[in-house]
């Protein structure tokens, strides 16, 4: 291995740029997941330079990212805002820019860690190129995602070949949760040893619990009993289920239009002169339903500001039609709110079913409605659930200890992979 490799690592996150703000087009939990881990090895020591796609051309070439780490944007040819399904034409001139960006700083890492399969593709020609150690998280897997939303685009064939492709040619594939681990097994096959549990984790120095009446002063809730969503605008995060279901609420239980309220955060800052599309079509549903006093869009919110909230609220609601792990609903408990979630993918482990908060079934309108009256009408219930939201997560839903982790693992492969070369006879060729 070339001298100065030692950790340093890269972050490939081809479509979720770690810095953009949250609840806009392409920004949710990949871009928690890649900025909270590349911060935190940062913390630890290690050198990290995630690479992303330059979706903004007000956004400069590179942005730090903590002492000694940055992020590095490549326009791949195409140097403004492309949706995800089109970016695999892309990712040919994205590598090719990354090996050029390391040559010309002599660059030299210990791992690569991909993260969607789009960067998953990536990752493999780079593993192959420079002979280093790929780790690979998922984020979503196509397989489950198609079954459970219409998918759009790319042939979701050619997601599938590439995810198998993945899962054969990386080190590791990283689930975040014991529910992921399985689905790879059974839909994936893949082999034993190769899968690795590492989970999510929370910043517990920003989502921590706050006097919930006392915060709720202090964002002019006084008379409002909250409801949170948090989330991109897109059909698989289930919003349009919550706005049926909040009608259907309002509708059968007139008592409690007096004060609860949807705050919904995510998507463009209200007012702007261009909405989204998707933005558009929820206001005019919202307006539809008859829910205008009962619905408020927040824009997107920054971590400080989206922890109030969840502290501030009656119940977080993640409506998702399929979340591999769901942040949102880890940091909404983190801060003390109870949590009603879509029975999918990672929310079933993340959300315990009461007692930090319900479980239903997703896309189930009428299963919700039930959920949401349940918490808003049965106080005993939901102090309970608060207490137990409020008594805090385990060490393991922390960023310094998946960095540590996941350190461990990049040194140990780089390790194995020296050892194999060497009684090979070959050379490692860690940089050309």
């Amino acid at each position: 291995m070339c001298a100065g490799a030692t950790n340093s690592v890269m972050l490939i996150s081809v479509h979720g740029d770690p810095l953009i703000p949250l609840g806009s087009i392409q920004a949710g939990g990949q871009n928690v997941y890649v900025r909270e881990v590349a911060q935190a090895l940062d913390e630890t020591g290690w050198r990290v330079d995630v690479f992303t796609h330059h979706a903004n051309p007000s956004q400069p070439a590179e942005s730090r990212l903590g002492q000694r780490s940055r992020v590095v944007r490549l326009c791949a040819g195409r140097p403004r805002f492309t949706p995800k399904q089109e970016l695999f034409p892309l990712l040919p001139r994205f590598r090719d820019q990354v090996i050029e960006w390391a040559a010309m700083r002599s660059r030299v890492y210990t791992a690569i860690h991909s993260n969607y399969w789009l960067s998953g593709w990536v990752g493999m020609q780079l593993k192959r190129h420079w002979g280093i150690p790929q780790f690979h998280t998922f984020h979503s897997l196509g397989k489950i995602r198609a079954a459970s939303v219409i998918a759009q685009g790319l042939s979701m064939n050619t997601r599938f070949q590439i995810e198998q492709d993945i899962i054969t040619t990386c080190d590791k594939v990283l689930a975040t949760n014991p529910v992921e681990q399985e689905l790879l097994n059974k839909h994936y096959q893949v082999p034993d040893g190769k899968i690795r549990v590492v989970l999510c984790g929370v910043n517990r120095q920003v989502f921590y619990p706050r006097n919930r009446l006392e915060t709720r002063q202090a964002l002019g809730l006084v008379s409002i009993r909250p409801i949170m969503f948090v989330g991109r605008f897109e059909f698989n995060k289930g919003l349009t289920v919550l706005l049926e279901a909040m009608a259907r609420l309002l509708k059968h239980r007139q008592h409690l239009g007096k004060s609860v309220q949807l705050l919904v955060a995510g998507g463009q800052i209200p007012d702007q002169c261009i909405e989204p599309r998707e933005q558009r079509e929820l206001k005019r549903l919202v307006g539809v339903l008859g829910l205008d006093r009962h619905v408020k869009f927040l824009g997107p919110l920054s971590h400080p500001e989206l922890a109030r909230y969840f502290a501030a609220a009656e119940v977080t609601v993640v409506p998702s039609y399929y979340e591999t792990f769901g942040l949102v609903a880890l940091e909404a408990i983190a801060c003390g709110s109870p949590v009603i979630a879509s029975d999918v993918g990672g929310l079933s482990y993340t959300v315990s079913d009461g007692e930090t908060g319900l479980l239903v079934p997703p896309g189930d309108i009428e299963a919700l409605e039930r959920a949401l009256a349940c918490v808003l009408e049965n106080s005993v219930l939901l102090n309970h659930m608060r207490m137990r939201a409020s008594q805090g997560l385990s060490s393991s839903f922390t960023w310094p200890e998946i960095a540590r982790q996941l350190g461990e693992m990049y040194r140990f492969a780089n390790l194995e992979e020296e050892a194999s070369a060497y009684e090979s006879g070959s050379a490692l060729v860690a940089c050309q």
